[in-house]
């Protein structure tokens, strides 16, 4: 499965069906400028916790902007393009050491 499939996927089916890999990390990026998308995906390092206090979402949630802030650095910083002033991420979906679908963020406004 390709970046693009595990960004358009059809969340219509249930989740048991849909076959993801394992640990990755993917986004979907938007210039404001140009209206450009960068799609991006990594193998992320499987931090995936039980999230049963605010305490802990809130560890999640740093570690989630912590790691968008650092892959779209590096992607930009890798393919020698210089980084838009203004972007917004349209999608974020992350999955655990199992393939299974952990995070799924989507702008509903684009």
């Amino acid at each position: 499965m390709n970046t693009s499939d595990i960004l358009n996927l059809d969340l219509s089916l249930k989740l048991n069906q849909i076959n993801l890999p394992p640990n990755i990390y993917v986004i979907k990026v938007i210039n404001v400028d140009i209206q450009e998308t960068f799609s991006i995906s990594i193998e992320h390092n499987g931090y995936c916790p039980n999230l049963n206090s605010d305490n802990e979402q809130s560890r999640f949630n740093d570690y989630l902007s912590n790691l968008k802030y650092e892959v779209i650095d590096i992607y930009f910083k890798d393919h020698n393009i210089k980084k838009p002033k203004e972007y917004y991420t349209f999608c974020e979906i992350m999955t655990n050491e199992k393939g299974e679908l952990f995070h799924y963020s989507r702008a509903i406004n684009s």
